[in-house]
């Protein structure tokens, strides 16, 4: 399912975290640290643990051994990268995701610890239940249990830690097919890898970047323009995620790696690169792993972190089997967390079955069970987890899926419930106590757990089946500590969920653009802003200037608390006389205000149609509840690095310019509208219905406009359907270069894309003639025609003995109103004749009331534009300008 999982093509980096919107703007914005730790536990020490296992004696068994058990954690991000994404995507509520699999290993920064065992360095699956803390446990030689200790009393630093962590999401859909044979792909490739079948991600990337002549065994219909860089990435997604796999990477080479396994695959695929494909991104971490066990070592001593156990013989046929699970601190609704062991009868060697049961202790992560075997048979039993909870019902116990193994050291990773440890910052509980209830489904039935967070209780963990339908929810009530405020979110958690008050979209900053509108030239336009929470006596509001050179200025504040998020505004002249008093307070997420209530909008692309933050809407027709939007701009089209996908490219005197653009509207934009007809129609937001408004792309066209004249670089013909995707390539002469880097300097007017769009409407007119016949009619006789009497009706109409009223769409045609007042005329001069005759065919032939009704197929031309100069701000087009390739 991907629902709610990190679109890979909408992001936001950071020097410490990256951000991805969610797929089709459904769920939360994946903030990720890019900083890995070791936990902390709730008396503040580090969750870092190492245990000597050994026998009574140096030579009985099991032989001294050790084991090293650590909690990992992400780190956090600056605060200024949680307001740039705020900014980004002001409506989404931001959480950080889980990882769905890794691998850890300790690397070693001395050949004394090279001497310690390859049990230490090598590098240890974490996968399974990945919750709110990494666990790592590993069993370790006694030299490598030996280093550790070395390391921890030492300040030289001979260990350092490596962490490859996996995320989940979409890849970035491509305007493209490829057509090939698996086996001919494979040959393709096969020189690229490693004697072990395996290669850094980026060596394939690097691959399918080069000019398409480099892999003529591929097919290759392209829907649209894109880049060789775009090709490569898309291209690599699509090829790990079907025959690849996530692998560790070597020592000296910390990227992202996979493994290719050997196929015979043949016959012909075909890839529409456009499809959204779940595929993954691999993160890497390297940090210190013992820094603060070494500083609580060397204040505390050895044995804040270290312990022995020491384990009695065992009698011969006896298998000791060390179990360990990767689980964080339990919650208390957990009861019993454990293993059941069993091996049937195996006559003649063993006539009883084995049934074992070994339940872990709170608060340890290992417990060891004794299995009785024959001296003479194979050691091999089947393993079966349980948990056993509360729940609103009761006591329930869950079963995992029964294994077969016979191995000394068991990981137990596939426990038959999902711990969802849920968690609030300090700061937001200051604030706000938190009433949530976690959603999912199972089997058709809707399931639900509530849960309460507070400053003296900050995290919980919920306990949930592993088998749950669909994608869960979790809807947070946030209720103001000092106030009534209330304010609700609804998130998406897979595993975890850390919540702080970037975490409500409410709170961070925010910016709204006042557009000023004049009925007479040289008017000024004075604004006063406030922050809600700031009232309006005695604050000092920000002051905004609007003229008819610079009708448009935009404000940025910073909502500190989220249940006041929202802004007010006073509309002033130049003499500083108020027009329009102080606003009742207005959303965060208004994006447009237009602050001149005497002055009309300028005429609408439809009949009805009415503006609303930069859409256009109007009634369907067809749906009783249903309307029909459509942006005023067209935006740039997003990069992976949350930038615009524009970039001028200039070679010596050439110059080659590259953009994308879109037609839609964000999906907080839509809610908004969606309440704003609502609230005008008295009806629930939930019953309007909202549809992109059925139009015709034509083309769309880059123009240049250089002092009055205008050209046209590039055109295209759009994706077809919404968001209407275009991509263009261009070349710019040396003297139009200037020209373009003006516009990447937000200079206007300079460089716009236009949309031409056509939209068919049926556009009815109606011609209603009323009036009664006082009289016999002068000049009628009863022999009358019926072209006499329809002059005569034309005549009572001229004189207004009878009245013509002509209503309906102001774009029908010139002939569908002449068509229609003919009808009417027509109508009514078959009465007059009927009264002249004296023939009855209604109650009274003497009242005229004749409608005539006429519609045709109007197809209406409206470009739309954006300004390419709008796309940037300060200095950021410089990165977008490339010398030399």
């Amino acid at each position: 399912m991907k629902k709610g999982l990190p679109d890979f093509s909408q992001v936001v980096a950071g020097e410490n975290g990256i951000a991805y919107a969610p797929y089709q703007g459904i769920g939360d914005v994946s903030v990720i640290p890019l900083t890995l730790q070791v936990a902390r536990q709730d008396d503040g020490k580090p969750a870092f643990f190492l245990e000597l296992i050994r026998g009574l004696t140096p030579f009985s068994l099991p032989k001294p051994h050790g084991m090293i058990d650590l909690r990992l954690d992400v780190g956090s991000v600056e605060t200024s990268f949680l307001e740039t994404v705020r900014n980004r995507w002001p409506e989404r509520a931001m959480i950080k995701p889980s990882f769905n699999q890794g691998f850890f290993r300790f690397r070693s920064l001395s050949d004394r610890v090279d001497n310690a065992g390859t049990d230490l360095l090598a590098p240890v699956t974490m996968g399974g239940l990945l919750v709110s803390r990494l666990r790592y446990t590993r069993l370790l030689s006694l030299e490598a249990l030996t280093a550790i200790k070395q390391a921890l009393q030492e300040e030289l630093l001979v260990l350092d830690a490596f962490a490859e962590l996996e995320v989940k999401g979409v890849a970035p859909r491509l305007p493209a097919t490829v057509e090939f044979n698996p086996g001919d792909l494979m040959r393709a490739i096969e020189p690229l890898l490693n004697p072990g079948r395996w290669m850094p991600v980026s060596r394939l990337v690097e691959f399918f970047r080069q000019d398409r002549s480099a892999f003529p065994f591929l097919s290759i219909q392209a829907e649209g323009p894109f880049t060789e860089e775009e090709f490569g990435t898309t291209l690599a997604d699509w090829i790990m995620a079907r025959f690849g796999r996530f692998t560790p990477s070597p020592d000296d080479d910390p990227q992202p790696y996979w493994h290719l396994p050997e196929s015979s695959e043949q016959g012909r695929f075909i890839w529409k690169l456009s499809d959204p494909l779940e595929t993954s991104r691999i993160l890497t971490f390297q940090f210190d792993a013992l820094a603060e066990a070494r500083k609580l070592v060397q204040m505390a001593g050895l044995n804040t972190v270290y312990t022995e156990r020491v384990i009695p013989p065992l009698q011969t046929g006896f298998l000791r089997v060390l179990v360990t699970h990767e689980l964080p601190e339990l919650p208390d609704s957990v009861l019993q967390v454990g293993v059941r062991f069993q091996a049937p009868p195996n006559p003649p060697h063993r006539l009883q079955a084995i049934n074992k049961t070994v339940v872990f202790t709170p608060g340890q992560s290992s417990e060891v069970a004794e299995l009785q075997f024959s001296p003479v048979e194979r050691q091999e039993y089947s393993y079966t987890p349980f948990v056993v909870f509360r729940t609103a019902d009761g006591t329930q116990e869950l079963t995992g899926e029964p294994r077969l193994a016979a191995d000394q050291h068991l990981r137990i990773r596939d426990l038959p419930v999902t711990m969802v440890a849920i968690e609030a910052a300090k700061d937001l509980l200051n604030e706000a106590t938190l009433h949530g209830l976690y959603q999912w489904e199972m089997a058709g039935n809707a399931k639900s757990i509530a849960f309460n967070l507070s400053a003296s209780q900050p995290k919980t963990t919920l306990v949930v089946p592993a088998e749950v339908n669909g994608l869960a929810t979790c809807v947070i009530e946030a209720v103001a500590v000092d106030s009534d405020g209330r304010v609700q979110a609804e998130f998406y958690p897979n595993g975890s969920l850390r919540l702080d008050s970037f975490s409500f979209a409410g709170y961070g900053p925010h910016s709204v653009e006042f557009v000023g509108q004049w009925k007479e030239p040289d008017a000024l336009i004075v604004l006063h802003c406030l922050p809600e929470e700031e009232p309006p006596e005695g604050s000092n509001p920000t002051v905004l200037t609007l003229t008819m050179d610079k009708p448009r200025k935009s404000w940025s504040w910073f909502a500190d608390s989220m249940f006041h998020p929202g802004f007010r505004y006073r509309v002033l002249n130049g003499g500083g006389e108020e027009l329009l008093p102080w606003s009742e307070i207005q959303s965060p997420y208004t994006r447009t205000v237009r602050v001149d209530p005497h002055q009309k909008d300028s005429e609408d692309m439809y009949d009805g149609n009415q503006l609303f933050n930069g859409l256009r809407y109007f009634k369907n027709p067809d749906e009783e509840n249903g309307y029909y939007y459509l942006p005023e701009q067209p935006k740039p089209q997003i990069g992976p690095d949350g930038k615009p996908t524009l970039s001028l490219i200039v070679m010596g005197g050439n110059g080659f310019l590259q953009l994308g653009t879109v037609w839609e509207a964000d999906a907080v934009t839509l809610e908004e509208l969606r309440s704003h007809i609502a609230n005008e129609r008295n009806e629930p937001a939930a019953a309007i219905q909202l549809n992109f408004a059925p139009v015709e792309v034509e083309k769309v066209e880059v123009v240049l406009k250089t002092g009055s004249e205008e050209k046209v670089l590039a055109t295209s013909s759009s994706s077809g359907y919404p968001p209407f995707s275009a991509i263009f390539s261009a070349a710019v002469t040396k003297d139009d270069q200037n020209a373009v880097v003006a516009a990447l300097h937000q200079q206007k007017d300079v460089l716009r894309v236009d949309y031409h769009t056509v939209r068919e409407t049926d556009e009815s007119v109606t011609v209603t003639i009323r009036g009664r016949i006082q009289q016999a009619p002068d000049g009628l006789s009863e022999n009358a025609s019926l072209q006499e009497c329809k002059e005569w009706v034309v005549a009572a109409v001229a004189s207004e003995t009878f009245h013509m009223v002509k209503t309906g769409s102001k774009k029908a045609s010139g002939e569908l109103w002449q068509a229609a007042e003919e009808e009417a005329l027509e109508a009514a001069a078959e009465q007059v004749s009927r009264y002249v005759r004296g023939t009855v065919f209604q109650a009274d032939e003497a009242q005229i009331n004749v409608v005539s009704k006429k519609s045709e197929t109007v197809s209406t031309p409206v470009i739309f534009s954006t300004d390419v100069s709008t796309w940037f701000s300060g200095n950021e087009g410089n990165s977008h300008i490339r010398i030399g390739g």
